[in-house]
């Protein structure tokens, strides 16, 4: 937690009114020093400093005022207040306010460490130790309305959190383990994989294809996780947009942390061929203009699958729900996920293309996370007993922290989130091995609820979770620890797969 030591905040601000204002100075200074001991004085703890109007003066049909505040009832809020008091004041002489307008907003704030680098949106600002000063000029009443000061604030708070914690990888411990298992393979499944004939390189970085035999792999172990995990705990199918809308991202806080993984679509200006004609004259002559592309398509309205629950918590939004009729399971697994790993991507472990099965779910705090709970032990069930493979299970970093870009070890004796991994043999031994993991559970309290304004119908409290299955890492764990020879696999998943088709075979 980054705490505030000290803050202190001045604004000069003017109130426009709809006439002049043409009364004694004297009944207009005994009006703002009564605001000063009761508007403003409301809300502030006892003890704390309020709000208080420092200097006015009256100019035609403007009022300027300059207002100095720390944290308890901020200046611009105050300006605000003010604004509606001056309204009743001065409605007996047939004045309305029209607007107020911050000319300038100066902020101080102490915090208990040091950031290391600071640029703040309609800001100019400085460091100085552990002290940031900002000035903000010229804000318009919707944006004082809006809170961006107190955006700006809670930003500063972030980063100054972020310095914190720089440098320090996210939040892992061990929570409980398999015993050691018999490994029957000790190669890397990728280039063991791609030897057989089993799948090919796509051009672009991060995306394979997969040819009819480790499909069919891959499809048992889908179809075994539907058999055991879905269907035995009463998840419904449901099917979820891959192209989610920007204003989405930042409900869920993604924009915030992990829009350097996400991939982002735009659309074209206008579904007219002839505004793409020179661009397809281009490629004909065997060229692809991407500059001149671009000319032709919007800004990036989208962004493209990042984490396939979003839809979820939107298909709640502005609702209300009753507490009665939850908790709801919903799972889908009808399309693809991307993620830009860059030079991260290696092999079929970490690819910028993807498919999981995600698990969404919604319902009183008990109930998410005894459901969160049940997949975690039947997915432990299938790996253990079924596939027969060495895991570990490690509390983690609370999933809507890592998605914006933040790390927290947990604290009490309640888990938000669970990493399920498998070990990789071929990447050497146990302990400096880097294990896969491949489900993640998590827990969400009320983040989403907050985020994307659900409400109960008898305000009871309501919380979300969410449990995603990437399979091409099940897969990768599978092969990694059993090899390619299907003799001798564990009985279940042999006999589900049965006969292999034949791979692809190239003369050339």
């Amino acid at each position: 937690m980054c705490w505030v030591l000290k803050m202190k905040i001045e604004v000069d601000g003017r109130i426009v009114l709809s006439d002049i204002l043409d009364m004694p100075e004297n009944e207009v200074r005994e009006f703002f020093r009564e605001i000063n001991n009761t508007v403003l004085k409301k809300g502030v703890p006892k003890g704390a400093i309020a709000p208080e109007i420092n200097s006015f003066s009256v100019d035609g049909n403007e009022i300027k005022v300059n207002i100095i505040s720390d944290r308890h009832v901020r200046a611009p809020n105050a300006l605000l207040r003010i604004k509606k008091a001056i309204g009743k004041f001065l409605s007996k002489y047939k004045i309305g306010v029209r607007k107020v307008v911050i000319d300038r907003c100066y902020v101080e704030i102490e915090v208990d460490n040091s950031i290391d680098r600071l640029k703040l949106p309609y800001a100019t600002s400085k460091i100085e130790g552990n002290t940031v000063k900002f000035v903000v000029e010229n804000i318009e009443e919707q944006k004082i309305e809006d809170g961006l000061i107190d955006k700006l604030i809670n930003l500063v708070k972030e980063k100054s959190l972020q310095s914190k914690y720089k440098g320090k990888t996210e939040f892992w411990k061990l929570e409980k383990k398999s015993n050691e298992k018999k490994m029957l393979f000790d190669e890397n499944p990728t280039k063991k994989a791609l030897e057989l004939g089993w799948i090919s390189e796509f051009p672009s970085i991060g995306q394979w294809i997969f040819t009819p035999p480790i499909t069919k792999i891959f499809r048992t172990i889908e179809k075994m996780i539907i058999e055991n995990i879905a269907v035995k705990h009463g998840f419904q199918e449901a099917i979820y947009p891959k192209l989610i809308p920007l204003e989405i991202y930042a409900k869920t806080g993604h924009l915030k942390g992990s829009a350097h993984e996400m991939y982002f679509a735009e659309p074209p200006i206008k579904r007219d061929s002839e505004i793409f004609e020179e661009f397809y004259d281009y490629v004909r002559l065997g060229e692809i203009p991407k500059d001149m592309l671009r000319e032709k398509l919007k800004p990036p309205l989208y962004g493209v699958c990042y984490a396939q629950c979003e839809p979820f918590y939107q298909l709640f939004s502005g609702k209300i729900v009753k507490l009665e009729d939850l908790p709801l399971k919903f799972f889908d697994r009808s399309g693809p996920s991307f993620r830009w790993e860059s030079g991260g991507v290696r092999g079929l472990e970490r690819v910028n293309e993807f498919h999981r099965i995600e698990f969404t779910y919604i319902g009183a705090p008990q109930d998410v996370v005894e459901i969160r709970d049940a997949l975690l032990k039947s997915a432990i069930e299938i790996v253990d007993k079924k596939l027969d493979l060495e895991w570990r299970v490690a509390q983690a970093t609370p999933v809507y922290l890592a998605h914006e870009g933040r790390v927290s070890e947990e604290k009490g004796n309640f888990v938000h989130s669970y990493d399920l991994e498998v070990y990789l043999p071929f990447r050497g031994g146990r302990e400096e091995s880097n294990w896969l993991e491949i489900t993640s559970f998590h827990v969400h309290e009320d983040h989403y609820v907050r985020s994307f304004k659900i409400k109960e119908v008898k305000k009871r409290d309501i919380w979300t979770g969410c449990t995603g299955f990437g399979l091409e890492r099940w897969l990768v764990g599978f092969l990694a620890e059993k090899g390619f020879e299907i003799e001798k696999w564990p009985e279940e998943i042999k006999n589900m797969v049965g006969e292999l088709p034949k791979p692809v075979n190239f003369v050339k």
